[in-house]
């Protein structure tokens, strides 16, 4: 009888033991569980409202068809020097605003329908020597790409000197925009004092009171 006793308190101990090792194994595995689900949970608590960089992808036209913008520039100026001045005149786009309309008109003779004024009168009598390109073709915000360029020009002297000065330096952008084809929508000359609009280069008049045309 004393044998049975002592036989049987190492197997309830031994049971004792195993439920606490079973408890401490639950618990421990309940605290790891909410550790690793707060480590997960915690970026998801982090700011939503980053904005979103994507780089851009919009073509630069002025680049990518740099070739057909130089081939206008190049049959611009070589209509100039030809005094070719229907051609020149096709070379741009068609006018929108009234000032330019108006001096489309001027310049083609269209409003009396007589010969183009363009290089026949004494505010556009020149003749264009050489160019050359001083800034490559560049993209503008609007889409429209600008070239710049410097022109050796000879102005007709007047009537009362016949004959043309020496030629000199004149600096001009053209705005090209792509239609159809590549037009040009303004010619500007770079002077301060000349007045803007698309055929700019082309008339050089004067926003001052004084109605000379020719460089000083």
């Amino acid at each position: 009888m004393v044998r049975r006793g002592f036989s049987q308190v190492p197997i309830v101990a031994v049971i004792f033991i195993l439920i606490l090792i079973g408890g401490a194994y639950y618990l421990g595995t309940i605290k790891s569980t909410n550790t690793t689900i707060t480590s997960v949970l915690l970026p998801s608590a982090a700011p939503t409202n980053s904005p979103t960089i994507s780089p851009s992808t919009a073509p630069d036209n002025c680049i990518a068809e740099k070739d057909s913008i130089l081939s206008v520039v190049a049959t611009f100026e070589s209509m100039q020097q030809s005094k070719n001045s229907k051609g020149v005149l096709q070379l741009f786009a068609p006018p929108q605003s009234p000032q330019d309309v108006k001096d489309y008109l001027n310049l083609s003779g269209e409003d009396t329908n007589i010969s183009p004024r363009l290089y026949n009168n004494v505010s556009t009598n020149y003749n264009t020597l050489s160019y050359k390109v001083t800034q490559p073709p560049t993209q503008n915000s609007g889409g429209t790409c600008s070239v710049g360029i410097e022109e050796q020009r000879s102005y007709y002297g007047g009537p009362t000197n016949p004959g043309y000065l020496p030629p000199t330096a004149e600096e001009f952008t053209l705005v090209i925009t792509k239609q159809d084809v590549w037009k040009i929508e303004q010619y500007q000359s770079q002077r301060a004092n000349v007045r803007k609009g698309e055929f700019s280069g082309l008339l050089m008049e004067y926003t001052t009171d004084t109605k000379e045309v020719l460089p000083l």
